[in-house]
């Protein structure tokens, strides 16, 4: 009813501030989604589902001490047969059917039991009857023939949101796409707890998270969806909208964190949850700690930091615009938000001892999806300082470049490529502060240190650029929360007339900016994950997984996908698995050890 309250006063707003406004308002609105659709011209292929799981053997030798699984969740499914036998393509990476793969690593083995499942079925069975009609994805820009489809898709979108919307645990288990990060061992509410333990099922938890205030429970061996729900099963008072996919753990008090954020007005509620679902709420605000108090706008996190004493929400220039209404009526997130050069980006400081928002710190402007680590320490001075590491962009181009994610170009395709950029640049435009059509990304962003000073009720921050060109940054969980030396990551590099476009490894020395590599021509690598060796005193001592999709130079059909082992100190080859005849996108994932007990999550 919140969202449905804002739609009706921000059309008022309009309507009486200039009546005539409102068409134009609407006219740039579509202008801008059509320009974005006509943009999205990706096809991607469908990964296939492998629900019965399969040994496969590795290349090159498994570390007696390494095993477990390994959770990766990402878009699997982009093109949908419709019931009168046409096919619904998705154009934007990030909104396929969700897919979650497990992969059990087994040294005694040197074997990996593989097994995959789309956990959203009942949301495409739902668009394979409709074709897509009334759906609200990330990106995807649906294609719009009139008037009269667009104004009835607006109306199924408020009324599956609003009018008609059942609580999310009532709802069944696939019928909504989550697929963003996977969480074992992630608290659930006690009630659901102890239905899974009157009905004989296992212990061992796996939930997939999103941006939405949403989450999914798996079940952790065969990836069937139990249930969806939200954080207001835990807690009613945490009715917000929205959440990060990206919750912080700290692995000392075992506490769970992250906050929902509610429309309208623009409220921000952080807290924690014991590992039995205990929820504390931290801070609950809807202003800044600035002179003038000034509102917090409802903007777009993905991911925050956490020290031992604190909780650093950014509040970025990234906003939802119109109180949330917009993406509801175009139907796509990214649509539905707006980019402000001229306002700074708020770091809000939030005390995790009881004293709630300590600290509204602005900083020069600037956007990331994904943090790295973070430590407080006390000044000669006396002073409360906090580092965070930080990957970051300058402004907010990347939400609309992210449409070709994960499909990287080919060498034989460069020449279409350099020629298909050029005609973008010659058609960018202003929309909602982001450049569009939008050029094909060039680049990550920056891992920056930012750091804060904080003293008497106030803070300044700064920050420094260690490394460019580094995304999903991991690093060791042992180091939690205290300075430490080493983050992995990936690192975009672009296409050229002699190799294709590919993700490379990288690992950063935190202290001096140097950065080792993994690079394999054709290699399009995912997040790295880290996993020490038992016993070890070396930070690097470990082992770095990912899985990486390779590509050949021309023909699609010779592409697959395998599993990969680095000896983490030297960035070099240890272990291979091949587990199909396919490629497969994930973004984020997890890794447990063969006890189910946490090494490094997500």
């Amino acid at each position: 009813m919140i969202i449905l309250f804002s739609f009706i006063i921000a059309l008022l707003t309009m309507v009486w501030v200039n009546p005539f406004g409102l068409v134009s308002r609407f006219t740039t609105y579509f202008n801008g989604q059509d320009l974005l659709a006509a943009a999205q011209t990706t096809v991607f292929r469908n990964t296939p589902e492998k629900r019965t799981p399969e040994w496969f053997p590795v290349k090159g030798r498994v570390p007696d001490w390494f095993n477990g699984i390994m959770y990766r969740v990402g878009p699997g499914k982009y093109n949908i047969e419709q019931a009168n036998g046409t096919t619904f393509a998705i154009n934007h990476a990030f909104d396929g059917m969700p897919f979650m793969h497990r992969f059990e690593i087994s040294s005694e083995r040197q074997a990996v039991r593989y097994n995959s499942r789309n956990i959203s079925e009942e949301f495409e069975s739902s668009i394979a009857k409709d074709n897509g009609q009334g759906k609200i994805f990330f990106g995807h820009q649906p294609t719009v023939t009139s008037v009269k489809q667009r104004l009835k898709d607006i109306y199924l979108r408020f009324d599956s949101m609003l009018l008609s919307r059942r609580p999310l645990d009532e709802t069944s288990p696939s019928s909504q796409p989550v697929g963003v990060t996977a969480t074992p061992n992630f608290p659930i509410p006690p009630v659901y707890k102890a239905a899974d333990k009157n009905n004989g099922e296992s212990d061992r938890v796996l939930v997939a998270k999103t941006d939405a205030n949403m989450l999914q429970q798996l079940n952790s061996d065969t990836l069937e969806p139990k249930r969806l729900f939200n954080y207001g099963n835990f807690e009613k008072k945490l009715k917000g909208d929205l959440s990060a996919a990206h919750h912080q753990y700290d692995p000392i008090t075992k506490e769970t964190i992250n906050f929902v954020l509610d429309m309208f007005p623009a409220r921000l509620q952080v807290f924690s949850s014991t590992p039995e679902g205990k929820i504390t709420i931290l801070a609950d605000f809807t202003h800044r700690l600035d002179e003038k108090r000034t509102r917090v706008q409802p903007v777009y996190i993905h991911a925050f930091n956490i020290t031992k004493d604190y909780i650093i929400l950014p509040e970025y220039s990234l906003a939802y615009t119109n109180m949330g209404v917009d993406f509801l009526v175009s139907g796509a997130v990214n649509t539905g938000m707006a980019w402000s050069n001229d306002r700074p980006t708020f770091f809000h400081v939030i005390s995790r001892h009881g004293k709630g928002l300590v600290a509204s710190v602005p900083v020069e402007t600037f956007f990331s999806f994904h943090v790295a680590n973070a430590w407080d320490s006390v000044d000669a001075q006396g002073r409360q300082v906090i580092d965070m590491d930080i990957c970051a962009f300058e402004n907010a181009d990347i939400m609309c470049q992210l449409h070709t994610f994960a499909k990287p170009v080919r060498q034989a395709e460069y020449d279409s490529h350099v020629k298909k950029q050029l005609e973008l640049s010659k058609q960018s435009q202003q929309y909602n502060g982001m450049n569009i059509p939008p050029l094909r990304q060039p680049s990550f962003g920056d891992l920056r240190r930012y750091q804060i000073v904080l003293e008497n009720g106030t803070g300044e921050a700064t920050y420094r650029t260690i490394a460019s060109n580094v995304e999903f940054a991991r690093y060791s969980q042992d180091y939690a929360m205290r300075k430490h030396k080493f983050v992995y990551g990936c690192q975009l590099i672009s296409v050229t007339a002699k190799s294709n476009e590919r993700y490379d490894l990288v690992k950063v020395n935190l202290d001096d900016g140097s950065v080792i590599r993994y690079s394999q021509e054709g290699c399009a690598c995912s997040e790295p994950i880290f996993a020490p060796r038992p016993g070890g005193t070396e930070e690097d001592d470990g082992v770095l997984m990912s899985l990486v999709n390779k590509l050949d130079k021309e023909d699609p059909s010779k592409d697959y996908c395998f599993l990969l082992l680095l000896d983490a100190k030297t960035m070099q080859e240890v272990a291979t698995c091949q587990v199909g005849q396919f490629t497969a996108t994930t973004f984020h994932g997890s890794f447990v050890d063969h006890h189910f007990e946490n090494v490094s999550i997500n």
